[in-house]
Parts: C-alpha cells; sequence; structure tokens
C-alpha cells in the first residue's frame, strides 16, 4: 500500500494532491447559489434565479472529476488508525451534499425560478458541504492524507 506522501498515490499534478484544488469549484457553486437563491426570493428577479440554476449546475458538473480524484486517493490511502473512517463519514457527507444539490436544481418549476423547495435542499447541502469539508480538513492537516512526507 502507498504511504500518503508517495508521489505516485492518487491523483497528482507536479507531486501534488488534485482532489483538494478541484473541491474549490463545487464549493464556490453551491455556496453562492444559495445566495442567489436567497436574493431571488426575497428581490425577485429570474436573473438571480438563473443563477442559482446555473452555479448548482456547473458544481455538479466540477463534482465529477473532484470525486473521481477523491476515489483516487482513498483506494491508495493506508488502511490502518482512524483515517479510512473519517475518509468514509467525508464521502458520505459528500455524496448527500451532491444529492441535495441535485435535488435543489430538480425542484425549481424552471431555470429561471427560485422555489423555497429548492433552497430548502440546497440549505441541506450547504451543511452537508460544510461537515464534509470539515472532514476532509481532518484527513489533510490531522492525519497527513496526500501530504509530501
Amino acid at each position: 500500500m502507498a504511504s500518503p506522501g508517495d508521489r505516485s498515490c492518487g491523483a497528482r499534478f507536479r507531486g501534488r494532491p488534485v482532489h483538494p484544488i478541484l473541491t474549490d469549484f463545487p464549493i464556490v457553486m453551491w455556496t453562492v447559489s444559495v445566495l442567489w437563491d436567497v436574493i431571488s426570493l426575497l428581490w425577485g428577479g429570474t436573473a438571480w434565479a438563473l443563477f442559482a440554476f446555473w452555479s448548482i449546475a456547473a458544481g455538479l458538473v466540477m463534482s465529477l472529476p473532484t470525486i473521481a480524484a477523491g476515489l483516487m486517493e482513498y483506494f491508495v490511502m493506508p488502511r490502518r488508525g482512524p483515517a479510512p473512517r473519517t475518509a468514509v463519514l467525508h464521502a458520505i457527507c459528500m455524496a448527500g451534499a451532491t444529492l441535495a444539490f441535485g435535488a435543489s436544481l430538480f425542484l425549481r418549476p424552471a431555470a429561471g425560478v427560485s422555489s423555497l423547495q429548492a433552497l430548502l435542499a440546497s440549505l441541506a447541502g450547504l451543511v452537508l458541504l460544510g461537515a464534509g469539508g470539515w472532514l476532509g480538513g481532518e484527513l489533510v492537516f490531522k492525519f497527513g492524507i496526500g501530504r509530501k512526507e
């Protein structure tokens, strides 16, 4: 089994893990989508609802390579200690967030329309995204997963 500092473990570019940088895209897109939905529901206007719709869609598209890179990292990480359990919890939270934002996308009556149900699904996704992100930080900073030795 590869060690966390082994350059061959997981998806890497120039010796650095790819997964952490890819996570920024879905996190930002999904976070701002909640802001756009709130603005749309409070003040109206299809532009804000469209921003929310396309932010969620972009986050879902960018989650695909992020998930792939995370799985590659998971399958080569050491299997001893608490890190594997934390990685599974991280994956569960992130899968839940992805499903919640996917549901938010489909709970909209149309691309340019926000709804309270869609916002609630996004808020659930945001909570799961925060929990999953915190667990991802634990994997890197507490357990050293993906770090160079």
